[in-house]
Parts: C-alpha cells; structure tokens; sequence
C-alpha cells in the first residue's frame, strides 16, 4: 500500500517537472535556445526571424495626481515559422529572451 502511494505521488510531479522543463526551451536546427538568453545568441542560433516587432520603451511618468507610472522596456517579438505547423514567438525585454510560445493557425 505504502509503495502505490509513493507512485501515486512521484509520476505526476516527474511528468510536471518535464513538461516546466521544455516550456522554455526551443530547438533551432541542432541547437537548443533558452529564456535567458541574449537576442545575439538566438540569431546566432536560430538565424533572422520571419517577422519580427519592436515595441519601444517608455520611460516612467507621472499622472495627474502625482504618483510615478513605470515605465516599460522595450519589447521584441519575434516570430519563427510555420514549421511543422506551428509557430514560434520569441518575447525580448531589453534584447534578453523573456518567453517563448508557440501557437497553431
């Protein structure tokens, strides 16, 4: 009894820890890039996106009643595919891989 407890509770986190451990991962050919990275290296890597957005930064200000309003950093997106039926959108906050997500038409 102990010993179908102890699976009960040991393959759904080895799964868990699987699947959070590909979220932020993506495969370029027969290289591996990460969240962390630098847009450098993803070009490096991955090669020039097939789109690619820039939303610029915007610095902090105040609103009427004073209080500061943070700004933003600038955001890339960047967008590689469709391959294999889906694509691949890369997130940059200040030239440094934030999020990667892949989404199917």
């Amino acid at each position: 009894m102990p010993r179908i407890l102890l699976l009960s509770f040991t393959i759904p986190l080895s799964l868990t820890l699987v699947v959070s451990a590909q979220a932020g991962t993506m495969r370029c050919g027969s290289h591996l890039i990460n969240e962390g990275d630098m847009a450098e290296q993803v070009l490096e890597k991955c090669g020039n996106p097939d789109a690619r957005e820039v939303l610029p930064a915007t610095p902090p200000r105040r609103d009427k009643d004073g209080k500061i309003i943070p700004g933003r950093a600038e955001i890339q997106i960047w967008t590689y595919g469709p391959r294999n039926g889906a694509y691949r959108d890369l997130r940059f906050f200040d030239g440094k891989l934030g999020a990667i997500g892949i989404r199917r038409n």
